[in-house]
């Protein structure tokens, strides 16, 4: 563990209650992240990207699993957004 001076006192990242920004995600922001590295993987731009195109040199069953995972995350996200607009239907 790591000793980080802060405010000039020694504190590890527990005590100074340290997060990565990673950690302070919510589900949503987590999900665009992972689609974001998929993406680059596979040498794309995530928020234009609609159709999966294998890159040149990849292997079709890398390119079929990155497919399959961007895809996964896409639908987790429309899942999220259902809930959250049935949510405020309610109130």
């Amino acid at each position: 563990m790591a000793i980080l001076y802060l405010w000039n006192v020694p504190l590890c990242r527990k005590c100074a209650k340290l997060v990565y920004p990673s950690q302070a995600e919510d589900p949503m922001a987590r999900s665009w992240r992972r689609s974001h590295k998929i993406a680059a993987r596979l040498g794309q731009n995530a928020s234009a990207w609609m159709s999966p195109v294998r890159p040149k040199g990849m292997r079709l069953k890398t390119f079929k699993k990155l497919a399959a995972a961007w895809f996964e995350e896409e639908d987790q996200r429309d899942q999220m957004l259902v809930a959250f607009v049935s949510r405020l239907e309610a109130v």
